[in-house]
């Protein structure tokens, strides 16, 4: 069942009620949410107070919003549109409240800097070759999404083949070496490959839903479900300790 915002009886001023309603009206518990989508049940608590800034990163505020939402048969585009998520239950209280002089500053770095960083995802996600908006996978063959640097490398230079495989989806960060390669979500039964001469930062939202693999070698799980796999760093000279030993011949 889609529940369009029209349909919204009442005045609910926040993001947090509007959700925390549209949960209550389907008839879910916070608890069940939480198990099916595999989110932490104090993520799904935090963003139905307006308390975002009790997610891991500014990145997560916009991907869990987004998951709970649609979840819940929301028009994403439509939420957005009606609410700032950015802005936690904090921010509201002390906006109603006599503002410090101190916080205005503090303020008002959160807000820029938490546009720049949906700024820059928008961006990334709309460069072609950057994008992790991978086409869904026909017959059960796993689609293939290559950067151009992968496509116009020369052997002059050995490098290491990182390769992800989504087994659910997720938002994913790959830097190799300097350059931030992948920013967005891997989609279930998708597969993307970049390579690095050094090294490679992985983040990824959800860890238990993502494999790894360097140079065709299947790595450890980046985590288990409900964790959040962060600055995963694989380099040359320490990558056989991210290696699954179960899996190598």
């Amino acid at each position: 069942m889609r529940i369009d915002l029209a349909e919204e009886d009442g005045e609910l001023k926040t993001l947090g009620s509007f959700l925390k309603s549209k949960r209550r009206y389907i008839g879910l518990s916070m608890k069940k949410v939480a198990e099916e989508l595999r989110i932490k049940e104090k993520y799904i608590k935090a963003m139905e107070r307006d308390e975002l800034d009790q997610l891991p990163t500014p990145a997560h505020q916009k991907i869990f919003v987004k998951t709970y939402a649609e979840f819940l048969g929301i028009d994403f585009e439509k939420l957005k549109d009606q609410f700032q998520f950015e802005k936690s239950k904090q921010v509201a209280r002390e906006a109603a409240a006599p503002q410090k002089s101190s916080f205005l500053p503090v303020f008002a770095g959160f807000v820029i800097g938490a546009i720049c960083i949906l700024a820059f995802s928008v961006h990334m996600s709309r460069q072609g070759s950057n994008s992790l908006e991978a086409e869904a996978p026909s017959e059960g063959v796993m689609a293939e999404t290559w950067s151009p640097a992968a496509l116009e490398e020369t052997l002059l230079v050995e490098k290491m083949t990182l390769r992800l495989e989504g087994k659910e989806d997720s938002w994913v960060q790959v830097v190799a070496d300097r350059d931030t390669l992948f920013n967005g979500v891997l989609r279930k039964e998708t597969a993307w490959e970049c390579r690095a001469e050094q090294s490679f930062t992985i983040n990824v939202a959800r860890a238990w839903a993502v494999v790894g693999f360097v140079d065709g070698e299947q790595l450890l799980p980046f985590g288990s479900p409900g964790e959040f796999a962060q600055k995963r760093i694989i380099t040359k000279e320490n990558y056989p300790s991210f290696l699954d030993s179960s899996r190598t011949k």
